[in-house]
């Protein structure tokens, strides 16, 4: 039984920390030869249900043309090498429609998008937005967290920016859960958005970057070191 393995697979496993790529891709490999699921609750686990849907979706289809191909030609002697051509092309089929129902923020061509366009000069509150067609995964809250940064900070981010979308999906594989994004929201506008020359850094580029940890467990700080996160940017 083959396995065939789409731009988004990969796009899902590089938005991961380094460390959680390997086992993410060997419990893919691994369901999709075996049936086994993953133990426990790993971080990367809401990804690997959404491809999981995605590969069992695959295989009923492919399962389904072969029955109707059997039905057809009824298996007759000499008529093998058809069966088998027309299963083949009806599983291409299938997998190649099945890639309507990837996981939103790892779709390829929106990260190529976003990537070309990271480049560009922005101002104050101002980012580049990449608008894109996605469909919403239902286990990230994309809009309620970019909302509760708008309300916050006063801003008007869009949940549909690819690069957004990119750095919530990617703190979400590392674990974090809404409750930790409203509590960075409010822990940092509470901080910075009286301040003139901080209250610039309440976007998402700084607020769902790598330092997204830093924000979690941020105390009370002093001026001095708040101005310290500039280097953020």
């Amino acid at each position: 039984m083959g396995m065939v393995i789409h731009d988004d697979f990969w796009a899902a496993a590089q938005a991961m920390p380094e460390k959680q790529r390997a086992p993410f891709i060997y419990a893919i490999v691994e369901y999709r030869f075996t049936g086994k699921e993953p133990q426990g609750s790993p971080a990367w686990l809401p990804t690997f249900l959404v491809l999981k849907g995605r590969l069992d979706m695959g295989d009923e289809k492919s399962e389904r043309a072969r029955k109707a191909a059997n039905a057809r030609w009824g298996n007759r002697p000499g008529k093998e090498d058809a069966v088998d051509d027309a299963a083949a092309r009806a599983q291409a089929d299938a997998q190649a429609h099945a890639g309507a129902y990837a996981d939103a923020d790892a779709v390829a061509h929106a990260q190529a998008d976003a990537d070309a366009h990271a480049g560009a000069s922005s101002c104050g509150n101002a980012e580049v937005e990449v608008e894109v067609e996605y469909i919403d995964n239902p286990l990230i809250p994309f809009d309620e967290i970019v909302h509760a940064l708008n309300e916050a900070a006063g801003t008007r981010y869009r949940s549909s920016s690819a690069k957004t979308r990119r750095l919530i999906h990617a703190r979400w594989a590392e674990g974090y859960r809404l409750p930790d994004f409203l509590a960075v929201i409010d822990t940092m506008a509470a901080e910075w958005a009286g301040d003139p020359k901080m209250a610039k850094y309440l976007r998402p580029s700084t607020l769902f970057s790598p330092k997204f940890e830093d924000y979690v467990n941020r105390g009370p700080r002093t001026r001095k070191e708040a101005d310290g996160y500039a280097e953020y940017d």
